[in-house]
């Protein structure tokens, strides 16, 4: 068993990284899987030597990882950002969990009779949409809508009527039953999942469509007032940058940043834009083949054009332009 002053010493430490972290919600939210995480892995499980050293190695390994996001690593960073806001880790699979499940229609048939085990995966009309989106992938291409039905993995001996099956025989139902299950467990680890349900006006409460449980969080809200926060600003002037702020700074979600953040917003800004690019919009739609429709939001970097960067033109620019439309081109004298 570790020292406890070792133990006392990474756990302090994680928690003093995650008091560094910018904004409000991520040090919270690292705050409590700190301790959620020591409570349950380390102190409540001192009888097994090997699993509290992995623990700790692991602890460690987060640790280092918090540092360098804090020194403004764009790597780490990214990936604090993922776990905060379930792209990836525990709160994915909590999120991931809304849409597996499908109590609307009744369960497929079995495919080797009088085995419950055997029936086949069941995609829900939210998971279906997601699949076949390009928005809601990782770093995959979309499924087509066929393979939701036969996977591209499942042999042609699968069907009793191909020329395979009647020159090799039948494939094995049992083979078939683990081959479209490994498929559709290792589809839904390549998606990305939707913070919040979009509901818009005309879509009835009975629908389809159930929630994820963190609309009550307004989460891609905060994400995308952080995305877009001082964007269009002007550059402060080196002389103003030491006075008070204004008093409609105050709604800047900007101003839950740690006080010793050495993090520039532009910095920020570009990764919660990216994050955006990550957070599928589920939206209902009940005449969409699969019951709704995937959008990103308009902040986010994969639907961002280079205008973003370009200043306001000035009266001056305008004639400019103007004039230069109208002036023929000079053209070369011998």
């Amino acid at each position: 068993m570790p020292e406890f002053s070792v133990i006392s010493s990474v756990y302090r430490s994680l928690l003093r990284e995650a008091r560094r972290l910018p904004h409000l919600y991520v040090r919270q939210f690292f705050h409590v899987t700190i301790q959620q995480y020591f409570r349950e892995n380390v102190v409540g499980r001192r009888c097994n030597l090997t699993l509290v050293n992995a623990k700790l190695s692991r602890a460690k390994k987060e640790l280092r990882r918090l540092r360098r996001a804090n020194n403004g690593e764009k790597k780490a960073m990214e990936h604090v950002l993922d776990v905060a806001y379930g792209r990836k880790g525990k709160l994915k699979h909590e999120l991931m969990k809304r849409f597996l499940t499908n109590p609307f229609d009744p369960p497929p048939p079995r495919i080797i009779p009088g085995v419950e085990r055997s029936r086949p995966p069941s995609y829900s009309p939210e998971l279906s949409t997601l699949l076949v989106s390009a928005h809601a992938r990782t770093i995959t291409k979309p499924l087509k809508p066929v393979a939701l039905v036969t996977p591209p993995t499942l042999p042609e001996r699968a069907d009793p009527k191909s020329e395979e099956a009647r020159l090799l025989g039948t494939l094995s139902r049992r083979r078939e039953v683990n081959i479209r299950w490994r498929y559709y467990v290792a589809e839904v680890k390549k998606t990305y999942y939707p913070l919040e349900l979009t509901k818009p006006n005309g879509v009835s409460e009975t629908s389809r469509f159930r929630q994820t449980g963190a609309e009550g969080l307004s989460l891609l809200k905060e994400v995308e007032q952080l995305a877009s926060s001082g964007h269009m600003s002007s550059p402060v002037p080196r002389r103003q940058r030491g006075k008070a702020a204004e008093p409609g700074d105050s709604e800047n979600p900007l101003q839950h940043a740690a006080s010793d953040s050495q993090f520039t917003k532009r910095f920020l800004r570009r990764r919660y834009r990216e994050l955006l690019s990550r957070i599928p919009i589920l939206t209902p739609d009940t005449e969409g083949k699969y019951g709704g429709q995937t959008s990103l939001s308009p902040l986010s970097l994969s639907n961002s054009s280079r205008m973003w960067r370009v200043g306001q033109a000035s009266e001056e620019d305008v004639d400019w332009v103007i004039k230069a439309g109208t002036v023929k081109p000079e053209t070369n004298r011998k």
